[in-house]
């Protein structure tokens, strides 16, 4: 099998006027892109690198970035892409659990790369505008300037060609190293799956130190195709909305009322024939719903995940790194959206009338309650909440067809343990599932298996309390 070195030549030999990389006023096609990848490797021998050595890139996605990274598969070095957002005692860190011998940072990073104990030790290169962080550093420009041969590839397919680190949310991040033949073989798969031809261009949204923005730019490479950077989650670019010019939080109020209105039309079409059918029929139903809206979101905008942006600014100094400036917000917003929906179901004539279709739907026909339609604004607000849980939760675990899976098993979990007839306990619960759920995964059984632990809880609060913990238990006499 080749070396990404190797595959990448032969692209050039295939499509040497071909574009392959656009970044703002930047355009190059594969042959310019080599030549500038080439003076970048014989750079790095000026620097005294060596083919096995790490080189820790701190930066955005750019072309800069991806120059870097065919400059190491050629030269054999391995590449460790970190989050731009990183602060200099983390910086720190992957450089010394890489072991690296440079550093590569850009504007955005350049404060972290300042702050660094290892500025002055290590080569560190600046790969931004201006010149920031601090003089010793060396400047990415002057070094893609000079003339140099045609880089040959150094690494064969057993080499390492890059190392990714975990996120390290639930414990110490762990660098994970790839081969080239690895990452060759996931950039086949990744145009196979994505059913890419020739020539295709691809959005890069993903961040080059995510696994899939790796693949994203292997995947075009292998297929003459264009790397579009896009250096952040822009919302007006990443969403047909937004890109027609909506605001985010309009694009927002327009989701929760399409969702809202979804949810309505379900519950009129579908439950409401089925409601004297036994339980399970429903139970059915809801499954069988799940599968189709998965099924024809993945036919519609395919199964490859994608960036979802946050309507929250970003910033790596958010409270002192605790808490970004996204969870805090999240946490906000499903604080407000608590606080109204009870209100709405305490003090309202709406709100109460639906209580009790729900609790008593006989006695409410007496009374001259909407019994059906009660039910179908029922569904028609769980729709919204929903659609208000997808968007928070979106630009954490990114956007797929099948990215609440986990969350919705969460969630289950989460109202089992506190009460699923107790709304207060069903947030108590998911507050408490999600302590458990990361202790237990950062010191018993590792982030692999944290998703067990949420079903753990649902067998023993079924064995040992099916109430939950603040639910009531009802005993009828037959």
């Amino acid at each position: 099998m080749l070396d990404l070195g190797r595959s990448f030549i032969a692209s050039v030999a295939r499509d040497p006027d071909m574009p392959a990389i656009v970044d703002g006023d930047v355009r190059l096609t594969y042959s310019q892109w080599y030549r500038r990848i080439s003076s970048l490797v014989a750079s790095f021998d000026h620097i005294g690198l060596k083919p096995g050595d790490h080189l820790v890139t701190t930066l955005q996605n750019c072309w800069q970035a991806a120059t870097v990274h065919w400059a190491c598969q050629f030269a054999g070095l391995i590449v460790t892409p970190v989050n731009w957002r990183a602060k200099a005692v983390e910086l720190d860190f992957y450089i010394t659990n890489s072991d690296a011998r440079a550093v590569i940072y850009q504007n955005i990073s350049a404060e972290a790369a300042a702050g660094s104990r290892f500025a002055g030790q290590l080569p560190f290169i600046f790969a931004g505008q201006g010149k920031e962080g601090f003089t010793q550093a060396l400047i990415f420009d002057e070094m893609i300037a000079g003339a140099a041969s045609n880089a040959a590839p150094r690494a064969d397919a057993d080499s390492y060609s890059i190392m990714l680190y975990t996120s390290g949310t639930t414990s110490v991040p762990k660098g994970v190293p790839r081969r080239h033949r690895a990452e060759r073989a996931a950039g086949i798969a990744h145009v196979a799956q994505n059913l890419y031809s020739r020539h295709e261009r691809t959005l890069g949204v993903m961040p080059l130190y995510h696994t899939m923005g790796v693949r994203s730019l292997i995947a075009m490479s292998l297929i003459g195709g264009l790397f579009v950077c896009l250096p952040r989650y822009d919302p007006r670019r990443a969403l047909a909305l937004i890109e027609a010019g909506f605001p985010y939080w309009l694009a927002f109020l327009a989701t929760i009322i399409v969702s809202f209105a979804i949810g309505v039309i379900i519950e009129r079409v579908l439950m409401r024939p089925m409601a004297e059918a036994p339980v399970l029929a429903s139970v059915g139903v809801f499954i069988g719903l799940l599968l189709i809206f998965n099924s024809v979101t993945g036919w519609i905008f395919s199964y490859s995940v994608k960036a979802f942006p946050s309507p929250f600014p970003e910033t790596s100094q958010f409270l002192g790194g605790w808490a970004s400036p996204h969870e805090v917000g999240a946490t906000l917003v499903t604080l407000v959206v608590l606080v109204l929906v009870y209100g709405f179901f305490r003090f309202t004539k709406l709100g109460l009338a639906m209580r009790a279709a729900a609790y008593n739907p006989v006695s409410s026909r007496l009374v001259g309650i909407r019994v059906g339609w009660m039910l179908a604004l029922g569904w028609g607000l769980a729709a919204a909440i929903g659609a208000i849980a997808g968007m928070m939760v979106a630009p954490i675990v990114f956007l797929d067809p099948s990215m609440m899976s986990g969350i919705l098993l969460y969630a289950f979990a989460g109202a089992l343990l506190g009460g699923i007839d107790n709304p207060l306990g069903a947030v108590i619960g998911g507050f408490a599932v999600g302590v458990i759920e990361n202790l237990a995964g950062a010191y018993v059984v590792g982030p692999e298996l944290k998703l067990t632990l949420a079903l753990v809880i649902i067998i023993a609060v079924l064995i040992f309390k099916p109430a939950g913990i603040f639910g009531r238990v009802i005993v009828s006499r037959v």
